[in-house]
């Protein structure tokens, strides 16, 4: 626990970098259309199923069927207190922001538990409330806005429990985040490494004497948490084939087929898509299909609406054109291909400050540290698996927000680098200004989107 006077002092900056967030969620029903969200008619079929036959839809019904029930329950619970009669999508994005604004307030409380620097706590807010793919994501009505709430509760509550011997309480939040992460989205798999990293560690590095208090509760508590959720996963075994965690492909023989006709997997993808840092004409047309590459395509929807998901709609006389099959404005060209240049700089900023605390971390013996970190690294080699396994760019395999339940250590770990830049001082200020100005071109961006620039 930090002291009062260390809270203390940075609170204002904090609570104003929040504020900054919440606001922009606070925003979205106006600004962000309810009805152009990944998949969005999917997703209340999805409800829609639970309400017509009051039981979960089979693998081939649609797209979203393969999720875990937790988030569509919760809607259909929802619509029987008379919430949305007919899962009106403005109404869910409700719910969606509800979730996001809980999210930054978990997240803020994690940093306000666990991160000494208050430089670094206001820096590692102002980047989780204003990435673009978030901001967008979170008005959006789907299974992830949940999902990066329990993932990031999750995250918090592992490494609470790994700092020290958990209390039963401390353990039984534990499994249950887990069991919620789980019960939302697939992703919740990758918590279970994760925590195996972090406990294993935890027994090579800890005295014999100790090491029965530390890992036993909260090994249990992870162990209940898959074992309550993996029925659920295990429901689609028959139809996909022997799937547990089932995709879109494996619904029926028919689908099957067309996956096992691909070359082998480790042929599906070039080594070229897999590790050149080419952008193709995405500088200049920075919607889909133009970047090329996984990297490019990873950074540019998550620093852009790179797939035209109506995150700045044209206003009311606007010049526009049709990208990926919906109007973009002219004057929103700008504002995205600078968000291009400014993405990369984070994202490599944060990927050395993440090699760099990892090493401290195990410097230092922190099994917290490298279990949180674990979720990070593990959520980008799961995209890199989707991208090979499912190798269809048309059907937006690769995305930034996917990466989202497990970016909370990121954003830490880039708010940490920002406060050492600015602590070294002389040279390191420029990498620090750089840094700030990708921050500004970001928010610029938001700005625009909802009307302000």
């Amino acid at each position: 626990m930090l002291s009062s006077r260390a809270l203390r002092s940075w609170l204002t900056w904090e609570l104003a970098a929040f504020v900054l967030a919440v606001s922009f969620r606070l925003a979205a029903p106006w600004f962000n259309d309810s009805d152009r969200g990944y998949d969005v008619e999917q997703h209340v079929a999805y409800m829609q199923y639970i309400a017509d036959h009051k039981a979960l839809p089979p693998l081939g019904a649609n797209w979203t069927a393969k999720h875990p029930p937790l988030y569509y329950g919760l809607t259909y619970g929802l619509n029987r207190l008379g919430l949305w009669p007919n899962f009106e999508t403005k109404g869910l994005q409700i719910l969606s922001l509800v979730f996001a604004v809980l999210r930054l307030g978990v997240f803020w409380w994690g940093l306000r538990r666990f991160v000494a620097s208050g430089h670094a706590r206001v820096w590692a807010l102002l980047l989780a409330g204003l990435l673009p793919c978030v901001v967008h994501g979170d008005g959006m009505v789907n299974n992830e806005v949940p999902n990066w709430l329990f993932g990031t509760l999750a995250i918090i509550l592992m490494v609470d429990a790994l700092r020290a011997a958990p209390t039963i309480r401390q353990s039984i939040l534990l499994g249950l985040s887990f069991l919620l992460a789980l019960m939302t989205k697939v992703t919740g798999i990758l918590l279970g490494p994760a925590a195996a990293v972090g406990l294993g560690l935890s027994w090579w590095w800890l005295p014999k004497g100790e090491r029965k208090a530390r890992i036993l509760r909260p090994a249990v508590a992870v162990a209940v948490a898959f074992a309550v959720s993996l029925p659920v996963y295990a429901r689609h075994y028959e139809t996909s084939g022997g799937k547990i965690f089932p995709t879109w492909f494996d619904r029926s023989p028919e689908s099957r087929a067309e996956l096992d006709a691909m070359p082998p997997y480790l042929e599906r993808r070039t080594a070229r898509y897999l590790f050149a840092p080419t952008f193709g004409s995405v500088w200049e047309k920075p919607w889909f299909p133009h970047a090329e590459g996984f990297w490019p395509i990873l950074i540019a929807s998550t620093f852009s609406d790179y797939y035209n998901y109506a995150f700045v709609a044209p206003r009311p006389g606007e010049e526009n054109f049709i990208a990926n099959y919906r109007p973009l404005a002219l004057r929103t060209l700008n504002f995205m291909r600078a968000t291009l240049p400014a993405g990369i700089a984070i994202a490599l900023f944060t990927a050395i400050a993440f090699a760099v605390i990892a090493l401290r971390s195990l410097r230092e013996r922190d099994a917290a540290a490298l279990a949180a970190l674990s979720v990070s690294a593990l959520v980008l080699l799961g995209q890199l698996h989707f991208a090979i396994r499912i190798p269809k760019d048309d059907m937006g395999v690769v995305k930034g927000s996917y990466l989202q339940f497990g970016t909370a250590p990121l954003f830490v770990v880039w708010g940490l680098g920002m406060a050492w830049l600015y602590r070294r001082g002389g040279a390191w200020r420029a990498v620090f200004g750089l840094q700030a100005v990708a921050l500004l071109t970001l928010l610029a961006y938001d700005l625009h989107a909802f009307w302000i620039l």
